[in-house]
């Protein structure tokens, strides 16, 4: 196992060249048990207040069990929201639901379709979060729950340290200076998940200029 990267200047950790995690059925099963619990239900809460006025054209990455995107589309419109995931899972439940959008599509459109991209849970999972932001065009919200640490030398010690899935660690200011690299501005940031019952949950907005 690799250690963390660590720079301590700007306040960000990564873990270098992982080893892929399997996301599957057992990772899409363990959402699914959430599915409809009170914490589940007030984590939603707290999602949809945040991202209140900022839509209604939502994209919703790493979709969980997609209860979000429900939760959404129940709230605004049918064929409001669409997603992508890195689970073959979760990528067959959005195609059957014709809800699958891809950051390539995006790429590729000359037309903006969205309003606000959704990434709870999701950023620190990922291997090369640059390509990801780099993909988003200008003027589109970027609201986004994770783990913050007021060290990084908390990193190791936290239920949040998990090889080969969390990929990324950030306190917060690094987690407002790396966004900001990427033309990221800060709107808004609250601890509403931790009071919900999380631990060391922050969430945030961000509107890319």
């Amino acid at each position: 196992m690799l250690e963390l990267v660590y720079d301590h200047e700007h306040g960000i950790a990564w873990q270098p060249n992982p080893k892929p995690f399997e996301y599957g059925q057992a990772y899409w099963d363990e959402y699914m048990r959430r599915r409809g619990t009170q914490i589940a239900c007030a984590l939603n809460r707290a999602r949809m207040e945040l991202c209140s006025g900022l839509g209604p054209r939502l994209w919703d990455i790493g979709i969980g069990s997609g209860e979000f995107i429900c939760a959404w589309e129940s709230r605004y419109a049918e064929n409001s929201a669409v997603g992508w995931d890195i689970n073959p899972v979760a990528v067959a439940w959005l195609r059957e639901r014709g809800r699958l959008f891809t950051p390539r599509q995006l790429a590729e459109t000359d037309s903006y379709m969205l309003d606000l991209v959704t990434m709870w849970d999701c950023l620190e999972h990922l291997p090369d979060p640059a390509s990801f932001l780099a993909v988003l065009k200008p003027f589109c919200y970027l609201c986004l729950s994770l783990p913050i640490f007021d060290s990084l030398s908390q990193i190791k010690m936290s239920r949040h340290y998990k090889p080969r899935e969390h990929l990324w660690h950030f306190t917060r200011a690094g987690l407002i200076w790396y966004l900001g690299v990427y033309g990221f501005d800060l709107v808004e940031y609250n601890d509403a998940e931790t009071r919900a019952g999380r631990e060391q949950i922050e969430s945030f907005v961000f509107k890319k200029e």
